[in-house]
């Protein structure tokens, strides 16, 4: 019994000294000083990867790939554009292409939407269910882990700018 509200202070002592540490790292990042990109989707294109049951496997039209490929295209040294000053700033103005879409807030949370999908949809191929997902049993079977196998140039790549958006995801609101 007493053991047990020790092991809860203890974990709760220590989430709290996670939380300090993680707020000072996330104060103390350099701020970018890049314009808002203006992204153009054509998401009929990225929806025939579900459809199909296709795998982009960093060259295909999902959106996911579509925002690579355009900020690499257009925006040269993009990282820096995910540095904001503002926790409630939007990195990027969505338009989809076709669907008469006007950004004001929208279409950005849904181009984010469908990128989670695409992750976690098995349309990209960075993230694959977790055993107890697969068996439904156990914990965690909502989870995903990093797919061990998507090792190629392109889906390193793929890797790096999903790690950039789950940064930004994190330091903002």
């Amino acid at each position: 019994m007493i053991s047990n509200k020790i092991a809860l202070a203890n974990e709760h002592m220590l989430l709290l000294r996670q939380q300090r540490v993680f707020n000072s790292a996330k104060e103390n990042l350099p701020k970018g000083q890049g314009d808002r990109m203006y992204i153009d989707f054509v998401r009929f294109k990225a929806q025939r990867y579900h459809i199909e049951g296709l795998v982009d496997r960093g060259d295909g039209d999902t959106i996911f790939s579509q925002m690579l490929r355009i900020l690499k295209r257009d925006h040269g040294n993009y990282e820096n554009n995910f540095r904001r000053d503002s926790l409630e700033t939007r990195v990027w103005k969505a338009n989809f292409l076709h669907e008469g879409s006007i950004d004001d807030g929208g279409p950005y949370r849904e181009s984010m939407e469908n990128i989670s999908y695409e992750l976690t949809s098995g349309v990209l191929p960075l993230l694959v269910k977790t055993p107890n997902q697969i068996s439904k049993s156990g914990l965690r079977q909502e989870c995903f882990v990093f797919n061990p196998l998507a090792r190629s140039e392109k889906e390193l790549e793929m890797f790096r700018f999903f790690g950039i958006l789950m940064g930004f995801a994190v330091r903002s609101e």
